[in-house]
């Protein structure tokens, strides 16, 4: 099963959509769906989460739902064609043209400076500096933990009462985890561990929340993280984690595709591959 909040959207979105195509058969949702001048990512958007939907509650969804899966895979397919060589939408170079991560990071900085102008603030702030490196949308759903122990695949903040030890970040359940992924563990400076007990100090529950102290859900937390980004550097940019974590790593690792390739062509000028020349011949030590 999904989680809760993705069943609620999945519902929502469905209901939207009766209400905008006026019918319930999914399959002439799906004509209509095809007919809208919608972003090829929302149409698929769309058409997912009616499958999603389907595949939880199969006696919600009416009509021909194989239509649905067609087309919904169609886009998919059309989406990945987009996507360059080196993984960068269009849109997203767009962005990562205009911004870089050593603007992210000053953008933090403008945001530590003010965050003790109230709650809001400190939560941005926090919010950046918890993507750090970035992950993916798992800040939507953070309980806060008494201990590191606790059991099950809760995402936790564990704080502890001592003033001089770090918090710990567990993000149990990820993207990654259902392939056999690891649980994502950090362990935060102190400063930062001061800063969130400063913000969870009103008895929340959830680390991040909506204006009903509810956990986000996916689309919510990536509104709640796009509409801070646009704040600072204007309503035509969109940032979302995706664009973070490129942005990150293009900045980490910036000469490790012309190396790469450097190391292929030297590898096969030695008659060898690149992979045997980093295993056999190349010195790690630093």
């Amino acid at each position: 099963m999904p989680k809760s909040n993705s069943s609620e959207l999945y519902i929502k979105t469905y209901l939207n959509l009766i209400q905008r195509s006026k019918t319930e058969d999914v399959g002439k949702m799906c004509d209509w769906i095809q007919g809208q001048d919608f972003k090829l990512r929302t149409k698929h958007n769309y058409l997912n989460s009616i499958v999603s939907l389907h595949k939880h509650c199969p006696h919600v969804v009416r009509g021909n739902i194989d239509k649905c899966k067609k087309l919904r895979d169609k886009y998919q397919e059309e989406i990945n064609e987009e996507v360059k060589a080196d993984n960068i939408t269009e849109r997203q170079r767009k962005v990562m043209d205009a911004i870089d991560w050593t603007d992210i990071q000053k953008y933090r900085q403008k945001l530590k400076e003010k965050k003790g102008d109230g709650t809001a603030p400190l939560e941005n702030y926090l919010l950046v500096s918890l993507m750090d490196p970035p992950l993916r949308n798992d800040l939507q759903e953070i309980k806060i933990c008494t201990s590191t122990k606790t059991k099950g695949s809760d995402n936790c903040l564990f704080l502890p009462k001592a003033k001089n030890r770090e918090g710990v970040l567990m993000v149990r359940d990820h993207k990654t985890t259902s392939r056999g992924g690891k649980p994502i563990i950090r362990t935060l400076p102190l400063d930062l561990t001061e800063d969130l007990r400063e913000l969870v100090k009103d008895g929340r529950k959830w680390l991040f929340v909506d204006k009903h102290g509810n956990p986000y859900s996916s689309s919510g937390f990536t509104h709640r993280l796009n509409g801070l980004f646009k704040k600072e550097f204007g309503s035509d940019v969109s940032i979302s984690s995706t664009i973070l974590r490129k942005m990150y790593l293009s900045w980490k690792f910036k000469d490790a595709k012309r190396i790469k390739r450097e190391m292929e062509a030297t590898a096969e000028e030695m008659g060898h591959s690149a992979e045997t020349a980093m295993k056999h011949y190349v010195d790690d030590k630093e």
